[in-house]
């Protein structure tokens, strides 16, 4: 069968088919993107000036989830002391508190073993 004579708005068939389906893969390529940098915690466009009714919030970090994956088991081990896991690791202590609360590891509170070597009686 030939479609080659039918035309929307002055354009052939084929050719608005070619560009629906366009559109449609476009689209679903950037929810894609989207949800993968929702996962990674990437920032999202910067939006003009104009565009803000309010005071902007503190702009989203970014996490490694390599790192994350990485820093699970030993944020686990009560023994170790954060101070330590952030010199190994060679990150901030702000990080590795970042990363703790993205894994939502719950730490007892109190005094660790790596402690004792510090304190003065």
């Amino acid at each position: 069968m030939n479609d080659s004579h039918i035309r929307i708005n002055g354009m052939p068939l084929e050719d608005l088919l070619a560009v629906e389906r366009s559109i449609e893969i476009s689209e679903h390529f950037r929810e894609e993107v989207k949800t993968l940098a929702v996962q990674c915690g990437v920032r999202r466009r910067h939006t003009s000036p104009r565009m803000r009714f309010c005071r902007p919030g503190r702009p989203r970090k970014a996490v490694s989830l390599l790192l994350l994956a990485e820093l699970e088991p030993y944020l686990k081990d009560e023994t170790l002391v954060l101070r330590d896991i952030a010199d190994l690791f060679e990150i901030s202590l702000n990080d590795l508190k970042f990363y703790q609360r993205r894994l939502s590891v719950r730490r007892k509170r109190g005094r660790k073993c790596g402690n004792r070597g510090r304190r003065t009686a």
